[in-house]
Protein backbone atom coordinates (compact mmCIF):
# COMPACT_ATOMS: atom_id res chain seq x y z
CA UNK A 1 0.00 0.00 0.00
CA UNK A 2 2.44 2.47 0.56
CA UNK A 3 4.28 1.76 -2.94
CA UNK A 4 1.59 2.75 -4.44
CA UNK A 5 0.84 5.87 -2.17
CA UNK A 6 -2.18 4.83 -0.33
CA UNK A 7 -2.34 6.12 3.09
CA UNK A 8 -4.37 3.77 5.15
CA UNK A 9 -6.71 5.11 7.25
CA UNK A 10 -8.50 3.39 10.84
CA UNK A 11 -10.52 1.36 8.96
CA UNK A 12 -7.51 -0.36 7.31
CA UNK A 13 -5.86 -0.80 9.87
CA UNK A 14 -9.05 -1.71 12.49
CA UNK A 15 -8.80 -4.41 9.69
CA UNK A 16 -5.09 -5.38 9.44
CA UNK A 17 -4.99 -5.54 13.49
CA UNK A 18 -8.01 -7.97 13.78
CA UNK A 19 -6.79 -10.53 10.94
CA UNK A 20 -3.22 -10.37 13.34
CA UNK A 21 -5.13 -10.98 16.94
CA UNK A 22 -7.17 -14.03 15.19
CA UNK A 23 -4.14 -15.59 14.21
CA UNK A 24 -3.11 -14.80 17.60
CA UNK A 25 -0.30 -12.33 16.62
CA UNK A 26 -0.82 -10.04 19.05
CA UNK A 27 2.41 -8.45 19.29
CA UNK A 28 2.45 -7.46 15.69
CA UNK A 29 -1.19 -5.98 16.22
CA UNK A 30 0.14 -4.16 19.17
CA UNK A 31 2.83 -2.24 16.88
CA UNK A 32 0.44 -1.64 14.28
CA UNK A 33 -1.40 0.30 17.14
CA UNK A 34 1.73 2.43 17.92
CA UNK A 35 2.09 2.93 14.16
CA UNK A 36 -1.08 4.29 13.98
CA UNK A 37 -0.09 6.56 16.97
CA UNK A 38 2.74 8.13 14.96
CA UNK A 39 0.55 8.64 11.96
CA UNK A 40 -1.82 10.48 14.00
CA UNK A 41 -4.34 7.72 13.07
CA UNK A 42 -6.95 7.13 16.37
CA UNK A 43 -7.94 3.70 17.29
CA UNK A 44 -11.52 3.28 17.31
CA UNK A 45 -13.61 1.12 19.38
CA UNK A 46 -13.30 -1.66 17.10
CA UNK A 47 -9.44 -1.14 16.91
CA UNK A 48 -9.63 -2.00 20.79
CA UNK A 49 -12.65 -4.59 20.51
CA UNK A 50 -10.26 -6.43 18.19
CA UNK A 51 -7.11 -5.93 20.29
CA UNK A 52 -9.02 -6.97 23.67
CA UNK A 53 -10.73 -9.51 22.01
CA UNK A 54 -6.84 -11.50 20.95
CA UNK A 55 -5.17 -10.83 24.38
CA UNK A 56 -8.55 -12.50 25.92
CA UNK A 57 -8.01 -15.52 23.74
CA UNK A 58 -4.73 -15.58 24.62
CA UNK A 59 -5.42 -16.03 28.53
CA UNK A 60 -3.77 -12.26 28.70
CA UNK A 61 -6.95 -10.63 30.53
CA UNK A 62 -4.92 -8.46 32.75
CA UNK A 63 -3.78 -6.94 29.74
CA UNK A 64 -6.94 -6.58 28.29
CA UNK A 65 -8.10 -4.93 31.26
CA UNK A 66 -5.61 -2.22 30.92
CA UNK A 67 -6.88 -1.99 27.54
CA UNK A 68 -10.32 -0.43 29.00
CA UNK A 69 -9.13 1.73 31.13
CA UNK A 70 -7.09 2.87 28.03
CA UNK A 71 -10.17 3.14 26.29
CA UNK A 72 -11.95 5.06 29.03
CA UNK A 73 -9.46 7.79 29.45
CA UNK A 74 -9.79 8.18 25.44
CA UNK A 75 -13.13 9.22 25.82
CA UNK A 76 -13.78 6.05 23.35
CA UNK A 77 -16.74 4.35 25.54
CA UNK A 78 -16.52 0.46 25.53
CA UNK A 79 -19.32 -1.41 24.33
CA UNK A 80 -21.19 -4.95 24.67
CA UNK A 81 -18.84 -5.99 22.35
CA UNK A 82 -15.71 -4.88 24.47
CA UNK A 83 -17.50 -6.26 27.48
CA UNK A 84 -18.27 -10.03 26.18
CA UNK A 85 -14.51 -10.24 24.77
CA UNK A 86 -13.88 -10.04 28.61
CA UNK A 87 -16.48 -12.85 29.85
CA UNK A 88 -15.89 -14.99 26.96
Amino acid sequence: MRCRKIIPDVVTYSSLIDGLCKSGRIEYALELVDEMRCRKIIPNVVTYNSLINGLCKLGRVENALELVDEMRSRKIIPNVVTYNSLID
